[in-house]
């Protein structure tokens, strides 16, 4: 019964390890609420067989400090992941992602070293005295870095020179767009992470044939360009904007990278093929979204262009009948006017 419950956490701790590894490898560009997710799902039946070990043996079985290392490594990179997350999303400083590595990796050392120490006392302890450790240490150690990431965000803000690296025509686009500082940091950050979110779309959708066809059929990419060319253009309509920044861009980018990854299995089943028809589907409904709201947000343009062609046909008309009434005078008229010889 003691070896199939340390296989089992031994098998969670590599299947686990394998995933995490697999996102961690992603540099800057890791998925927080990703790892927290995976974290959370894995960390339930390792804390159910946990509860089930403490049950069952209640004195000091050492075998089993495995099992508290998993656990507490799981929960350690869960509790990193969920508040490292917040405050990249909050601060977006990349010094941060640094740390949540650093962090890692001593949640790994303090796991183990909990083990060893806790070997020696009852299950109920070595559970309940690594798993107290853990989630204090990350959460004490992570307040100072909240605050110099706070303090820092605070001095950027207010920096003079805060804009040294943008040219000064930008500048002076933005403010007689009716931009604050605040706003445009704002507004060049948002736009920074569309850019990254249209090129790795662009990237993913020229990987696989299937997306490629999608893409050519709705020119979705150069839409995406062009409407953040226009945005860029007009910054004070970033509000209007919505729905492409938050929802179409994002959705895109993650989609297409899941058709992807998917695609490049070496082994499908029918239900794999279902998955990648389901996903193409969506993926070309999202390229239409992003085009109607590109159209949406040119709408006035369209209904001046209307108005102009109306007015223009209008007076073609008038242009027109005006020549026929003139056409009408030349061949009524008498060419032997004696008013011609006076």
């Amino acid at each position: 019964m003691s070896l199939l419950l340390l296989s089992l956490a031994i098998v969670i701790g590599m299947i686990y390890g394998m995933l995490l590894g697999k996102e961690l490898l992603k540099g800057y560009s890791l998925n927080y609420s990703y790892i927290t997710k995976l974290s959370s799902l894995f960390l339930i039946p390792v804390l159910m067989e946990s509860f089930f070990i403490v049950l069952l043996y209640r004195g000091v079985v050492t075998i089993f400090s495995l099992v508290v290392v998993v656990s507490s490594i799981i929960l350690g990179v869960m509790l990193l992941s969920f508040i490292f997350g917040g405050l990249t999303r909050r601060f977006g400083q990349n010094w941060l992602t640094i740390i949540y590595y650093i962090g890692i990796v001593f949640t790994f050392m303090t796991a183990a070293f909990m083990s060893v120490e806790m070997s020696m006392s009852y299950i109920i302890d070595q559970f309940m005295a690594s798993h107290a450790v853990i989630a204090s240490c990350i959460a004490i150690c992570s307040a100072p870095f909240a605050g110099i990431a706070w303090l820092i965000s605070r001095v950027e803000r207010h920096e003079p020179n805060n804009f040294a690296h943008v040219k000064s025509g930008k500048v002076q686009h933005y403010r007689h767009h009716g931009l604050s500082d605040s706003d445009i940091d704002f507004f060049r950050s948002q736009m920074a992470e569309a850019k990254v979110r249209i090129e790795n779309s662009e990237k993913n959708m020229q990987a696989v044939a299937k997306l490629r066809i999608i893409e050519t059929r709705h020119n979705t990419i150069d839409v995406a360009k062009q409407f953040f060319k226009d945005i860029v253009a007009e910054p004070a309509r970033l509000p209007q904007v919505g729905i492409f920044m938050n929802k179409l861009l994002p959705s895109l980018e993650d989609l297409t990278a899941k058709y992807v990854e998917i695609s490049n299995h070496v082994a499908k089943n029918k239900q794999t093929y279902l998955i990648l028809d389901k996903s193409a589907s969506t993926i070309e409904k999202i390229c239409e979204s992003i085009t109607e709201q590109y159209l949406q947000f040119h709408q006035s343009v369209y209904n001046d262009l209307d108005d102009e062609i109306k007015l223009a046909n209008k007076n073609l008309y008038k242009a027109s009948e005006t020549l026929k009434e003139e056409n009408v005078d030349s061949l009524v008229e008498d060419p032997f006017a004696f008013d011609d010889f006076e």
